[in-house]
């Protein structure tokens, strides 16, 4: 039988990122079951490489010509996010779940908090 293990990391604050492929309500899509709230934030190249480190589920979007990375990040169940205006900048706070799963691991953000960037900042 395959062990199955997951560890609550410390809270993890990206700040003035851009938000791409919103899916705020669960819609089910190419890369979301239904159901699923989830959204991305795009991230420097440096702190994309510190997370990838760590074993965050970094990803890369592939076909630009700056190829931004970026962390897919997950609402809770019950979650509600309020209309956005996914144009501006916000600060993310997430938690990070490291899993065990067999021989696989890796690390799955979920939002804790969510808030614009006020203009000018």
């Amino acid at each position: 039988m395959t062990e199955f293990h997951v560890d609550q990391m410390e809270p993890l604050l990206l700040e003035n990122v851009r938000l791409v492929f919103c899916n705020f309500e669960g819609h089910k899509g190419k890369f979301n079951p239904e159901g699923v709230a989830s959204f991305c934030a795009i991230l420097e190249d440096k702190e994309a490489e510190k997370l990838l480190e760590e074993g965050w589920n970094v990803k890369v979007i592939r076909g630009l010509g700056e190829r931004p990375s970026y962390l897919p990040i997950t609402l809770f169940k019950d979650a509600y996010i309020r209309k956005l205006d996914t144009t501006k900048r916000m600060n993310v706070k997430v938690l990070g779940y490291r899993w065990n799963i067999g021989n696989k691991s890796g690390v799955k953000a979920y939002l804790e908090h969510i808030e614009e960037v006020p203009d000018g900042e």
